[in-house]
């Protein structure tokens, strides 16, 4: 597999972190309308969630994106 095609497969599990996200808080009640209430409007597991998919997401991209770059650096900028 080419290095371009890793990291559209990186930036693909990416964005499923963010929708991980996203999905998370569809239909939360805003904080202004919890008023005086002490109820928690989204569980940590989501949180928990979302981050372990994006750092899977930066373990694709890293390595790919860091030997991509050194590909195509000019000459006096390699190192």
């Amino acid at each position: 597999m080419s290095a371009p095609a890793r990291i559209a497969w990186g930036m693909l599990v990416a964005a499923l972190g963010f929708a991980v996200i996203t999905l998370a808080s569809t239909d939360l009640i805003s904080p202004m309308d919890l008023g005086d209430k002490t109820q928690s409007v989204l569980s940590p597991g989501w949180l928990i969630s979302t981050y372990f998919t994006l750092t899977l997401a930066e373990l694709l991209l890293s390595p790919m994106g860091i030997s991509f770059v050194s590909k195509v650096a000019p000459p006096k900028y390699k190192g």
